[in-house]
């Protein structure tokens, strides 16, 4: 045995780093967070007692921060189970100062907008109602009044939400 073999996986992952960190991190949160959905069991949650974990949301908030916003591939799916979920995890991990920047509500509506791409698939009944997200986008509304291409994106993802949320079901 030499030293090549005992710096093999160092080798390994530091050659096509930027090729697969997001790829692994896609893959993380893909298992974390879509687990066992159809089966109503989360297995982020077995973890923890909280129903919507901060961690979770703010990786998916960087996410929706990046160049590339358009599709989150697998993340898109487990993104879709959490409805009014979304808006509560980010009200756990920004103040309403801090959300209110142009970069934050720009990737908050990037969120919240995949949260609520099918209320069929969002596995809390409570948070198929966008309740929380409603008064969220409201208040950002207020906070942009005179950036006219931000507030009409959030009037847009309101309305949006508004057409998939499924209150009664």
């Amino acid at each position: 045995m030499d030293a090549t073999i005992d710096t093999f996986p160092y080798n390994l992952l530091k050659a096509e780093t930027t090729m697969k960190l997001p790829f692994l991190l896609s893959i993380t949160a893909a298992l974390c967070l879509s687990g066992t959905l159809q089966q109503g069991h989360d297995p982020c949650l077995s973890r923890s007692a909280d129903l919507y974990p901060a961690g979770n949301a703010m990786f998916l908030l960087n996410i929706c921060k990046s160049e590339f916003p358009g599709s989150m591939g697998n993340l898109d799916n487990a993104v879709a189970t959490w409805g009014d979920g979304a808006s509560i995890s980010i009200l756990k991990l920004l103040d309403a100062e801090e959300l209110a920047t142009p970069e934050n509500t720009k990737a908050y509506l990037c969120l919240v907008r995949k949260a609520f791409y099918d209320s069929a698939k969002i596995w809390r009944k409570a948070d198929r109602s966008p309740n929380v997200t409603v008064f969220l986008l409201d208040y950002l509304e207020q906070k942009h009044l005179k950036n006219v291409p931000l507030r009409k994106e959030i009037e847009s993802v309101r309305r949006y939400i508004r057409e998939r949320a499924n209150p009664f079901g």
